[in-house]
């Protein structure tokens, strides 16, 4: 009966060292925030800084906001000749949105839904037909992209990652400028402000490189 006590106090004595009862150490380190830069962006001049927030092992929420210069990739395209009195003023980019993760909180594969604001706008001088009158007017390029996609984030280190991604929706077209037009009464030509809009399908494929803390 010795032996048995003795067996069980020896037995419950060694349980920390045998490592029974201890909380184990977790095989996968969540990173709740992440910075990110889109990549492929800079190429049509907006230069946007996102931050990524892990809410829940599935849930994440991403905020981005940067400034917009040129799309220098739709002027490379459309080789449009530049104006010498055409001047390119800073616009603004903002975005929102919302990650699934299936497997893996913040890395692997992700489903997503966001809402992006980008706004090109110039500034313009012309000369009245009369020759003695200057005007200055902005113009700009405004799209509200709603899209749905899937993306795929691969960690290069535990900080360091890069995060692919692609999307199908709509985007909302508003421009805003100033058109000539023949005054009937005065026989001469004014320029008048017009705006359109126009809604078309968006698709889109990208790149942002990360860092994950």
């Amino acid at each position: 009966m010795k032996k048995i006590v003795h067996f069980f106090v020896l037995f419950f004595f060694m349980l920390p060292f045998l490592g029974f009862g201890q909380k184990q150490p977790p095989l996968f380190t969540v990173y709740k925030n992440q910075l990110k830069i889109g990549v492929q962006e800079i190429f049509m001049g907006d230069l946007s800084v996102y931050y990524e927030r892990i809410l829940t092992k599935k849930i994440a929420v991403e905020f981005g906001s940067g400034v917009v210069l040129r799309n220098y990739l739709r002027d490379f395209v459309q080789e449009t000749t530049p104006s010498e009195s055409r001047k390119i003023l800073l616009g603004m980019s903002m975005n929102a949105g919302i990650k699934y993760y299936p497997f893996l909180p913040g890395e692997a594969v992700y489903l997503g839904m966001d809402y992006k604001v980008r706004r090109y706008r110039t500034q313009y001088k012309t000369v009245s037909t009369s020759g003695n009158e200057t005007m200055t007017f902005n113009d700009y390029n405004q799209k509200n992209i709603f899209r749905i996609g899937i993306g795929y984030i691969y960690c290069m280190d535990d900080h360091a990652f890069l995060d692919f991604y692609s999307g199908v929706g709509f985007a909302g077209l508003t421009n805003q400028t100033m058109v000539p037009q023949l005054n009937p009464s005065s026989t001469e030509w004014e320029y008048v402000k017009t705006q359109t809009f126009d809604v078309k399908l968006h698709f889109n494929v990208g790149l942002k490189f990360g860092y994950r803390f």
